[in-house]
């Protein structure tokens, strides 16, 4: 997703310019005379999907009639039939990548697909092709606007697919195809439908002449005869790839989302000289990736790690530097090691009680597929990185994002288990003043999913929109909240619980960012006004194993939190998963409230929860499993005792945990609770009072402890005792005050 932009600075390359930037043109890698078609598999970020008229009007026996006088029944009783199925096979397996790459191709490209299909433009069919209205009464008389073309039921458009009516043979002569292609960066076409040796034929032999690369499915086309089928295909091996549906499926699933060229055009020769020479001693995927940084006008790319208490550690690299040696990105940024663990967010000095000293040092590695340019700071990427000790190499026990992948990795590899995650960010607008003795104002003082804040502040809105697109940061709401200028963002699911973490921590820089250009101030505290609700951070978890369909060799991905005709339509290992938490909670609450303030928001009638139960949509318990609204039954259950003040890295992978253990326990989880009756009963446990209690709590559980390892349990403990005791007696208007200092 970086390289938007990239096509504007091509000075920056010479003439080679649009061979390096945005890595766009296969055609440019073409050796004449040497190069032949199958070195071009298909790429998922230059690939369409063309569908050719596969519709009600032309793909039903009762068309027959019609067309072949009833004698040629071959089209409709075998070769549609069979390519019909391998259709599906192929729209199924472009849907998957486009769902798959939604967030990390938007810029470089996604697979596309299009359909196009006979639909006229005007009621009496007089636009359609001289050759149509020779060709007999079907064809002759396409859908029109008032009566239009009927897709198939299992095959037929999608939200954001293409639809092209066309009125010829060739869908490039009556329609704008070409140009709709060119603008989508589209140079492979992947072509099925009927007929073979008419529309398919002319289209395949139209987009290779206009510059196309181009793939026939020879099992997923239709022709009205075995005669016709293969002689249109021997005559298409002229202008294109004839490969059957499994090789499709196959090459796809190993195309990466970037896929650099394998040999690059030396920056010294120009381009029309075409000599292509090998740069050696380079890695050629980050090479490419710094070029197209710096074509899209990136000075420094930003190294980016979060300390154990939420604070991020980050050093800018400017790009030259790293351009001059790419084989050096990973070596480039040391840290204190006492940095991570070691000091207490209000100072940067060494905590004695951490263990840790001045001497250490962690390189920080950037994790390459969370590089993104900043909207705020477009002369800079960022990358987040991992941290490694600088003589070994090996990943410190500091790092709770490898943490967190490692949580992840586990549940894959001994239970076959993955998660999806989404978040809820709440935050308060806060009116800059310039006057620093005047009290800080919210936006407003509206209520919960109230227009006017969103009326009010539109600029602001519409602006983090933007930014967060171009982050590729999905998010599926923005409302007020029930607090004076609050509000609420909603992060989409992601089935990387490593990636949705990256959002939540980039999304809050994007978030504090966007509101002072509006002259405000975003404010994550969780506990800001005395009387009114707080600032979470909820996180919404579900399990999903994905297996292999045998039949279609495709991967699917199912909902195991989910048994419709289990208890609560919970499955058991979501019952497991759920009790895992509630048994490790107090403890639990040290890593995800982690501060004095975290403890405000926490008590009855705060819609957070406060004892250790859990309940089916009821916002007063810690656990409340939501039922989908569009699907009506149990998806997956909220976690609300977390907020910003937690490492989003460190919550989420000792949550997980939790949850993992109570599976591996085959924990029973315990009766739902109602919190308008139970509400101080024997039957619920309430939840310490404070950071002090839960950090108690953390001391004896074996198990999360085992999760943090000793090192940063150590750090850990040392750092969060020192901020109790140096705010403890703090009121919330200095909490504020210190919150809106360095916001």
């Amino acid at each position: 997703p970086i390289y938007t932009g990239a096509q504007g600075r091509l000075d920056d390359f010479g003439s080679c310019g649009s061979s390096y930037a945005a890595m766009i043109s296969l055609s440019a890698s073409v050796l004449p005379g040497k190069s032949n078609r199958n070195d071009f598999p298909l790429d998922r970020n230059r690939v369409a999907l063309l569908i050719i008229d596969i519709q009600d009007f032309m793909s039903k026996p009762a068309a027959a009639e019609k067309i072949c006088n009833v004698n040629e029944k071959y089209l409709y009783e075998q070769s549609l039939s069979s390519a019909l199925k391998n259709i599906e096979i192929l729209l199924s397996s472009f849907r998957r990548m486009r769902c798959e790459d939604e967030a990390s191709t938007k810029r470089t490209g996604k697979p596309e697909i299009i359909f196009t299909y006979l639909e006229a433009l005007t009621e009496d069919c007089r636009d359609i092709s001289i050759d149509y209205k020779l060709s007999g009464p079907l064809l002759s008389s396409l859908p029109t606007p008032s009566t239009p073309a009927i897709f198939l039921p299992n095959i037929s458009p999608q939200f954001d697919e293409i639809r092209i009516p066309k009125t010829s043979c060739s869908v490039f002569l009556s329609t704008n195809i070409n140009y709709v292609l060119r603008n989508l960066n589209v140079e492979q076409l992947v072509l099925c439908g009927q007929i073979t040796n008419q529309c398919v034929e002319s289209t395949c032999r139209d987009a290779a002449d206009l510059g196309y690369f181009v793939t026939v499915v020879q099992d997923a086309c239709a022709a009205y005869s075995l005669l016709d089928q293969e002689h249109s295909l021997s005559n298409m091996m002229g202008f294109a790839r004839i490969i059957n549906t499994e090789q499709v499926v196959q090459e796809l699933s190993h195309s990466k989302v970037m896929h650099p060229p394998q040999e690059y055009p030396s920056r010294s020769a120009p381009c029309s000289g075409a000599k292509i020479t090998v740069l050696k001693n380079s890695r050629p995927p980050i090479l490419s990736l710094l070029l197209a940084l710096r074509a899209a006008g990136v000075h420094f790319l930003r190294y980016a790690a979060l300390d154990c208490t939420n604070g991020i550690r980050c050093k800018a690299v400017p790009l030259k530097r790293l351009l001059s040696n790419p084989d050096l990105i990973n070596l480039q940024v040391c840290v204190a090691e006492a940095c991570f663990a070691g000091m207490a967010g209000f100072c940067d000095g060494i905590l004695n009680e951490s263990g840790f000293s001045a001497s250490n040092v962690l390189v920080l590695k950037p994790d390459l597929d969370s590089i993104r340019i900043l909207p705020y700071s477009p002369f800079s990427a960022l990358a987040m990185c991992t941290l490694h000790y600088q003589i070994t190499g090996n990943p410190s026990p500091l790092c709770t994002r490898n943490l967190l992948q490692k949580v992840i990795d586990k549940a894959l590899e001994s239970l076959g288990l993955a998660f999806s995650v989404g978040a809820e960010l709440e935050f308060v607008l806060f009116r800059s003043s310039l006057d620093e003795s005047a009290s800080p104002e919210p936006v407003d003082y509206s209520v919960f999913a109230n227009m006017i804040t969103l009326d009010e502040q539109e600029g602001f809105t519409v602006t983090l929109c933007k930014w967060l697109d171009a982050l590729d940061i999905k998010f599926t709401q923005i409302h007020a909240e029930s607090a004076p200028g609050q509000f609420e963002v909603v992060l989409l699911h992601q089935d990387d619980a490593l990636r949705l973490a990256d959002h939540v921590v980039l999304a809050k820089e994007t978030i504090c960012a966007c509101a002072k250009t509006y002259n405000l101030r975003a404010i994550f505290l969780p506990k800001v006004f005395r009387d009114q609700a707080g600032n979470g951070l909820h996180l919404h978890i579900s399990l999903r194993r994905d297996k292999l369909n045998k039949s279609n060799k495709m991967m699917t991905s199912e909902n195991v939190f989910v048994d419709r005709a289990g208890r609560y339509g919970i499955s058991q290992l979501g019952e497991s998963f759920m009790e895992g938490i509630l048994d490790h909670l107090p403890a639990l609450i040290s890593l995800t409230i982690p501060s004095n303030n975290s403890f405000r928001r926490i008590g009855q009638g705060c819609w957070t929860g406060s004892s250790i139960a859990w309940s089916l949509e009821d916002k007063e318990v810690p656990l409340r499993v939501c039922i989908d609204a569009n699907l009506g039954y149990a998806t997956n259950v909220e976690f609300k005792l977390c907020d910003a003040c937690c490492n989003i890295y460190l919550a989420l992978a000792c949550i997980l945990s939790c949850g993992v253990e109570g599976i591996t326990r085959k924990l029973s989880l315990r009766s739902m609770v109602d919190s308008s009756k139970s509400s101080g009963s024997a039957e619920t446990k309430v939840l310490g009072p404070n950071l002090k209690t839960a950090l108690s709590c953390l001391r004896k559980d074996d198990f999360l402890l085992g999760v943090l390892g000793e090192k940063l349990n150590k750090g850990y403990f040392a750092v969060k005792e020192a901020e109790i005791e140096h705010n403890e007696t703090w009121s919330l208007q200095q909490e504020l005050d210190a919150a809106l200092k360095i916001s």
